[in-house]
């Protein structure tokens, strides 16, 4: 057997593992920030009451996430209330 150079340091070797390394880790960090939560819409555009329709409120609504805020409506969030993005917990 012969110990061939295949032209490769170990120093080299070290160098692009490292810089693979930073890339991933940059690839990572760049899809996690790519899935930041979309802004928040106005309460008249979803047509907010402070009052329940049919039964429904926001209490009951998945995007609630209670001491009155919605992950998906901006301003303050009556647990009581409705809008149009109501959608049931599951």
């Amino acid at each position: 057997m012969s110990d061939e150079h295949n032209g490769v340091s170990r120093r080299g070797f070290l160098s692009l593992t490292f810089k693979s390394a930073v890339a991933v880790a940059g690839v990572g960090l760049a899809a996690a920030q790519g899935e930041a939560a979309p802004p928040k819409v106005a309460q008249a555009a979803v047509s907010y009451r402070d009052k329940p329709k049919d039964g429904h409120q926001c209490s009951q609504c998945r995007y609630y996430q209670g001491d009155n805020v919605c992950s998906k409506v901006k301003g303050h969030i009556s647990p009581h209330g409705w809008c149009a993005m109501f959608t049931p917990k599951s």
